[in-house]
């Protein structure tokens, strides 16, 4: 997934969590229905114009409106993920630190 479709997403769900139809938000942003179609489904980005509007909206900051992870987590990793936040606080700095690094290396991250 690109960062037209995660972003698209996150708009979408967005209008959706506020109980908005497109129509309404094309309205707000003061751009056509058919312009915020393309933003939700990732075949357009937004201008920095219609970035502000978004967040006017929503009330939320630029960085909220691109909070969101562009890695497709199937539900068995989730779980997993899931699980391990479970554990986490229990541990000290120093678990942590190698817990970091152990899974540094299975990323293949430095």
């Amino acid at each position: 997934m690109d960062i037209r479709q995660s972003l698209g997403n996150k708009i979408r769900d967005l209008r959706r969590q506020n109980k908005m139809s497109q129509e309404d938000l094309a309205e707000a942003l003061d751009i056509r229905t058919s312009s915020l179609s393309a933003l939700e489904t990732g075949k357009s980005f937004p201008s920095y114009v219609t970035i502000m509007g978004l967040c006017k909206v929503f009330n939320i900051l630029p960085k909220e409106l691109f909070d969101f992870n562009m890695t497709v987590i199937d539900s068995e990793q989730q779980d997993i993920i899931h699980e391990i936040n479970t554990v986490l606080p229990e541990l000290d700095s120093e678990k942590l630190y190698y817990l970091n690094n152990i899974a540094r290396m299975f990323a293949n991250k430095d």
